[in-house]
């Protein structure tokens, strides 16, 4: 079990999220780096950059300038705002639009998160009601990219993600195809996590046939406005449990068998 927990959610990327996307920055702390790096539209590997990939030390005053000018355009970009002082937990706030979408990453320590938990939650069914938010999850951060080991609490998989997370980001080797592979992964596909969200207007009505078959496995399985949510165990700590991964286990491969959530990626790639 870790001390933080992760909110991953997909976004349109033509929609005004300015002041959601504040309001969520904003609850991030602890944090004392940026990270920015702003790419060309018509990118190649040998010509990525139309700004020096820079890294800084953090003020929110600068990382919502940021927001607001490349928000406006429809480049790609990738900001990480993050913590490196030594005796904290750690917490950060990524945000990377590849095309037609973005990824956001809430990196929270787990008392920042149950303070924020009812904000955040509120926030993702506001944003899937205005069919902003695609999908997303929630689970705790050792929890992550679990899938590929399951039943092994902290994988060499998880490890090696780890040290990407944190590494250091001031390099120009640094590229966009390198975060398209990183997050547009099969863990967005198919979120096998504590909590899940989906929106209706992505989900096909066949496949959400589909989900009902397994509703059993979920404890619970909630509509929202415009989508739904999922559930698959209590409390977030819950994926420590044999039984719970074993239920997360199952649940992944009935996902991606049966391509469940893949519906409408294509036309966003």
């Amino acid at each position: 079990m870790s001390d933080q927990c992760i909110i991953k959610i997909c976004l349109k990327s033509d929609y005004d999220v300015q002041k959601e996307l504040e309001k969520l920055l904003s609850f991030v702390q602890n944090v004392d780096k940026i990270y920015y790096n702003f790419y060309r539209q018509e990118y190649r590997s040998s010509q990525r950059y139309e700004d020096t990939t820079w890294m800084g030390i953090y003020t929110e005053q600068m990382a919502k300038s940021l927001l607001k000018k490349r928000l406006r355009g429809t480049f790609p970009f990738f900001l990480d705002v993050y913590g490196t002082q030594a005796g904290t937990i750690r917490e950060a706030f990524t945000l990377a639009r590849l095309g037609k979408t973005m990824f956001l990453y809430l990196i929270l320590c787990k008392e920042n998160f149950i303070i924020r938990r009812e904000a955040i939650f509120l926030m993702v069914e506001y944003l899937i009601a205005e069919n902003v938010m695609l999908i997303g999850y929630c689970s705790d951060l050792a929890d992550f990219w679990w899938n590929e080991q399951a039943g092994v609490l902290e994988s060499s998989v998880w490890r090696q993600r780890r040290r990407r997370i944190y590494a250091s980001y001031n390099t120009v080797d640094y590229s966009l195809e390198e975060e398209k592979r990183l997050f547009w992964g099969d863990e967005v596909l198919y979120p096998a996590s504590w909590t899940s969200w989906c929106n209706h207007n992505f989900l096909c009505e066949s496949k959400d046939r589909l989900l009902e078959k397994h509703k059993p496995l979920f404890y619970a399985k909630t509509e929202i406005q415009n989508g739904i949510m999922l559930q698959l165990y209590k409390e977030i700590d819950g994926y420590k449990e044999r039984k719970n991964r074993l239920k997360s286990q199952n649940f992944y491969a009935y996902l991606k068998n049966n391509k469940i959530f893949t519906c409408g990626f294509g036309k966003l790639c």
